[in-house]
């Protein structure tokens, strides 16, 4: 049976994973420290930043639910000498007490990394040298996305089908009428869904999804304005627009409560101060000359760091202490109010927050809603406050040194071009099993795949369906209507053997055609081009 510790020894377990990553050495740590070199061991195999073959062994066995008895006798050894190979048991220590620097240092997280990284490697070599088969099994398929862990973002394009924030009518009549466009337009949805599928998979190169999807292995690391950078790559955008990043409607007002006093006490937090200025909003668009593909790389590949400094939790504490101050009616507001006092949309989050602290990872199954920190008193919990706090005491309001967050959705909103309204809903797997499964990719490409993610620290798209979109055409509503459009002569062809088959006349065609029939094809071509649509689908690696 693994051993557990108390909490008094969380101090010292820290230091001894602080020392060894100085040292390099278990001798030298256990001299510093005055502790036995079995405990710096232990604490180390628990943190998996060391292994012998012994623990090797140890580990192997015990996985296989051995007592440290039954261990004993297979290696001829004492019980005693058993347990000193083992890890602790998860769980028992106070992380809470280790350093705001240790906790949130990127130089502290790199050298962890890279420790794990080594004794990984170094624990597949000797598994292999031995000849340990099942063993080397264990060690090798724990690939690097263990110790620098990834994802798996599917982002899908969609139309907005969010349900409506709170409204506020006049009358009943307004009401109702209302009420009863929006009935309309759902019933319009469901009817032309069949005939976009079919424009998208004749014209668009859909394939396996019901509308454009794409499939990329992120750093869990990887922050949202980096994010946002990808997904104008992966999709065919020109970074021409704004955009945003929000949660579901739903979800939105459960975490906030619909109250405009809770939404403020998370500005810093989760959502952005309404008072920060273009300057730190647009801080990363820096685009003058040269090639944009490569740009744009250099923005969605690591390190990440942004420099966004309004979005730092000390800058918009000061922001909540004012705005308090000016306007103390929005106490007792709805959250509703906040966008008509601002003109600012409350629902939209941090840029600086990692993928990883904001969306839930699925195994397969979409997330249950219990397990997500959905109400207001579960996210801004006391041990939130608690480090929020600490941060606000020592003034710093470095990149590094912010609140770490816990998953709040398992949908993740990206709107782009507010006027073509353009929108990904984007999911999180924890790998590419869904993706094998479907026949999408397979688990070498995978594999090579993840490693390149941890390797360069950049994403990498392993599953893509239908063609890139572009810029100002009108969001996925008008790109359909593009690719009728430039595919004038396939679409009339259509069209002509509905009605023949309907036993109609060759002047009903024109009638049966949907919309914008008056594209010119040559010239909405070489518009498209103009702004980098080929209308080719490159191989979903070449992709980013």
């Amino acid at each position: 049976m693994k051993e557990k510790t108390s909490g008094s020894d969380a101090g010292l377990y820290q230091a001894i994973i602080d020392s060894y990553l100085e040292t390099g050495s278990v001798l030298k740590t256990s001299r510093t420290l005055s502790v036995s070199e079995v405990k710096v061991r232990r604490v180390l195999l628990t943190e998996g930043l060391w292994s012998s073959r012994t623990s090797l062994q140890v580990q192997h066995y015990y996985n296989q639910n051995m007592t440290a008895s039954q261990i004993a006798r297979l290696l001829h050894t004492t019980e005693k000498a058993v347990q000193q190979y083992m890890p602790y048991e998860r769980g028992m220590y106070n992380k809470e007490d280790r350093t705001t620097d240790a906790q949130h240092s990127a130089i502290y997280r790199e050298r962890m990394r890279r420790a794990k990284e080594k004794a990984l490697k170094k624990a597949a070599r000797m598994a292999e040298e031995e000849g340990w088969k099942e063993m080397n099994s264990e060690y090798t398929q724990r690939d690097l996305s263990m110790e620098r862990k990834t994802c798996v973002l599917h982002m899908e394009l969609s139309h907005w089908d969010q349900p409506a924030p709170e409204q506020e009518f006049e009358n009943e009549a307004e009401k109702q009428e209302y009420e009863e466009y929006q009935r309309a337009a759902a019933v319009y949805r469901e009817d032309t869904a069949g005939e976009e599928l079919r424009v998208l998979r004749t014209y668009g190169k859909l394939k396996y999804d019901k509308t454009i999807t794409r499939d990329v292995i992120v750093p869990v690391e990887m922050p949202l304005y980096a994010v946002h950078y990808m997904i104008q790559r992966a999709f065919g955008w020109q970074n021409s627009h704004l955009h945003r990043f929000s949660l579901p409607q739903d979800r939105f007002l459960r975490i906030t409560g619909g109250k405009a006093v809770r939404w403020l006490d998370l500005v810093g937090v989760l959502f952005p101060s309404p008072l920060m200025d273009d300057e730190d909003r647009f801080w990363a668009d820096d685009y003058e000359r040269g090639s944009f593909r490569n740009w744009l790389r250099r923005k969605y590949t690591g390190p990440y760091q942004s420099l966004n400094h309004h979005e730092g939790i000390v800058q918009c504490s000061m922001d909540r202490k004012y705005i308090l101050q000016r306007w103390p009616e929005l106490k007792e507001k709805p959250i509703r109010d906040v966008f008509l006092m601002f003109e600012e949309e409350p629902n939209q989050l941090l840029e600086r927050l990692p993928i990883g602290q904001v969306l839930a990872v699925s195994d397969g199954k979409r997330k249950g809603e219990a397990d997500l920190e959905d109400a207001f008193e579960d996210f801004l919990n006391d041990s939130l406050k608690a480090e929020i706090a600490q941060i606000l005491k020592s003034g710093k309001d470095e990149p590094d040194i912010q609140p770490v967050i816990q998953c709040c959705t398992d949908v993740l909103l990206y709107e782009y071009d507010f006027g073509d309204g353009w929108l990904v809903k984007i999911t999180a797997d924890r790998d590419c099993g869904r993706l094998i499964r479907n026949g999408r990719t397979d688990a070498d490409a995978a594999e090579k795949a993840v490693q390149t993610v941890c390797e360069e620290n950049r994403p990498v798209c392993i599953a893509a369906d239908g063609l890139p979109v572009l810029d100002d055409v009108g969001g996925l509503d008008g790109y359909i209507r593009f690719l009728r459009g430039i595919n004038k002569q396939s679409e009339w062809a259509y069209w002509a053997g509905k009605v023949a088959e309907e036993g109609g006349s060759r002047e009903e065609i024109p009638e049966r055609i949907p919309d914008n029939w008056d594209y010119d094809g040559g010239d909405t071509l070489e518009w498209a081009r103009s702004l980098g649509w080929t209308g080719r689908m490159n191989r979903p690696e070449k992709m980013l």
